[in-house]
């Protein structure tokens, strides 16, 4: 008998939109709009069978098959291997720590299966997404190209959330319950899953807005865009993506450069986003809007984070070396704490309770130090674009690591994970470049060739 669980023409729909995705990834020469296949395969595409076990317990996506093509194109265009230096280090330690949380975790229950599938999910396909951003872009401009193209993903993640909200159609096969969610994030599944990604979304495209080299062409493009994600945004009742892309934006004055003037007017247009965002969604969904607020307004500051936190911190005190990848083995963990949640719904928990104490430093040393690095390749960098991209990569990945402090980004998104460390990739690549050009001019002889002979005359005879 046909397996009743597989949605079949959802499958169709994957196959024929997916299908020439992954042939153009393969076969495309620009590099922007190759990156621009992956990540829309990764938002729009990854979906149903992506989730299923093949092979024993290994899933195959569209995502993965599009990043590991683009990786593999990369390196026979370039004939070389991704330039990770010190990092290699430490995701091997990382990957070290995940398989030994996997076989820790698996003793004496049935989870192995799901521990791999899982591993598969946050950690594997994260260090293929995190390879190919290294290697991805090549010069600063096609760095600010692509998040030209991220304010269009933007448009498109926005505004797919308010036609679910208005329809009820879900891009997924879910149950009756989450079907009716109003917390349902469109393409991205979860409002908080959609509420982070705007962490990311709504400063960049911001910086981008008030940035002098934009054209004006792009910057209404840019102010249509933010009105769009401010409306989602408020329509997620995503409180922790509210908050932090607040707490980002704050990060605007440190990376644009630009003048206090300048700075000015990009509050005062941010107010004007928030306002036009309300005025939208309070317009065409009324009914949605209201449900969140009656939501917002019955929990009010009142939150289960903390009692979540401390659970998921006893829990790595039990097992220092990890307890799995499993949401099934997690949730088993959080019950003996009184707390009923699959994920710690924080990053830095959820990587300790993943790889254990170990793992969870790793992870630490290596986020610290890709801002650090980018921050100084950004002081150090001469030119103005290579400035700019490079603050465009602090301001995402600063703003998914500021949020994963209460949400579950590596956890229970795999569209996040592979996002967040494709980012991560970006900054070492771009980073690379900046210290390489450094590198270049401090080689070069201090003289001109004119100077040359002269030099050449007042040396000692041997």
């Amino acid at each position: 008998m046909p397996d009743r669980s597989i949605d079949w023409l959802r499958w169709l729909f994957y196959l024929m939109a997916g299908v020439p995705l992954v042939v153009w990834i393969f076969f495309v020469r620009d590099r922007v709009l190759r990156l621009v296949a992956v990540v829309g395969l990764t938002i729009f595409i990854q979906d149903s069978f992506a989730g299923r076990r093949y092979f024993w317990a290994f899933s195959l996506g569209p995502s993965l098959i599009g990043a590991y093509l683009a990786l593999l194109s990369q390196v026979f265009e370039q004939r070389r291997l991704p330039n990770v230096g010190a990092y290699g280090l430490l995701w091997g330690g990382l990957l070290f720590a995940g398989a030994v949380s996997i076989i820790a975790g698996s003793i004496g229950t049935p989870f192995l299966q799901v521990h791999v599938k899982a591993f598969q999910f946050c950690w594997l396909e994260g260090f293929v997404f995190f390879l190919y951003g290294t290697m991805a872009l090549a010069k600063p401009e096609q760095v600010r190209s692509f998040f030209k193209w991220m304010v269009v993903f933007g448009i498109g993640i926005a505004l797919s959330h308010f036609f679910v909200a208005a329809t009820g159609y879900r891009f997924r096969g879910s149950s009756a319950a989450v079907a009716t969610d109003v917390y349902y994030g469109g393409v991205l599944d979860n409002g908080n899953s959609l509420g982070s990604y705007y962490v990311l979304g709504i400063p960049t495209t911001l910086a981008l807005a008030v940035t002098r080299s934009t054209s004006q062409q792009m910057r209404l493009v840019c102010y249509g865009a933010l009105i769009l994600m401010t409306g989602s945004l408020m329509l997620t009742g995503s409180r922790g993506g509210l908050l932090f892309t607040i707490v980002t934006l704050g990060l605007l004055p440190t990376v644009t450069g630009a003048r206090v003037g300048r700075l000015a007017i990009a509050g005062f247009l941010g107010a004007i986003f928030a306002v036009g965002g309300w005025m939208v969604i309070s317009t065409f969904l009324g009914s949605p809007l209201q449900q969140v607020l009656e939501i917002a307004k019955e929990e009010g500051t009142e939150t289960s984070r903390f009692a979540n936190f401390l659970a998921y911190f006893k829990i790595m005190l039990d097992h220092p070396l990890g307890n799995g990848m499993a949401p099934e083995a997690m949730g088993r963990a959080a019950r003996l704490h009184g707390v009923f949640m699959t994920s710690a719904h924080n990053i830095y928990l959820d990587v300790g309770t993943q790889t254990g104490f170990v793992g969870l430093g790793l992870f630490v040393a290596m986020m610290l130090s890709l801002l650090l690095r980018t921050r100084r390749a950004s002081r150090l960098a001469d030119d103005p674009i290579a400035r700019e991209s490079l603050g465009y990569l602090f301001l995402g990945l600063a703003g998914l690591l500021l949020v994963g402090f209460f949400q579950p980004i590596l956890a229970s998104s795999n569209k996040l994970n592979n996002i967040f460390w494709l980012l991560a990739g970006l900054s070492l690549g771009a980073t690379n470049q900046v210290f390489a050009a450094r590198r270049a001019v401090s080689a070069r002889p201090s003289y001109t060739p004119a100077e040359a002979p002269a030099l050449h005359a007042h040396a000692p005879r041997a």
